[in-house]
């Protein structure tokens, strides 16, 4: 469960750094669909695990992004792939404990 907060963490980091980077940059828009987008769908995942492949999917957009959109030059570029790269590790990382699969795998067997 803890990589799901992560990344409601990372779409509120991300609606926050469109307003850094402000209205009239290229990125403002990403920025604020990523971070709303990634907010709700790290939300929506802790209930359906399915939507965890939605955010792993805007986690490899925002590492396009600064190329499709043409600001790869500027700072916020590394921002974008990094954040992408950990909103990919937060969305392919099982939420459960080492400890709580051993005991599933337990009362199965």
């Amino acid at each position: 469960m803890a990589p799901r907060w992560f990344n409601v963490a990372f779409g509120v980091w991300f609606l926050a750094s469109a307003f850094i980077a402000g209205p009239g940059s290229p990125e403002f828009a990403n920025h604020v669909f990523l971070g709303l987008a990634i907010f709700l769908l790290a939300f929506l995942s802790m209930g359906i695990p399915q939507f965890r492949l939605l955010t792993f999917i805007l986690g490899a957009w925002a590492l396009v992004a600064p190329f499709a959109l043409h600001y790869a030059a500027s700072g916020f570029a590394f921002h974008d792939m990094a954040l992408g790269v950990l909103v990919m590790w937060a969305a392919a990382t099982d939420g459960r404990t080492r400890d709580r699969r051993r005991r599933d795998v337990a009362t199965t067997t």
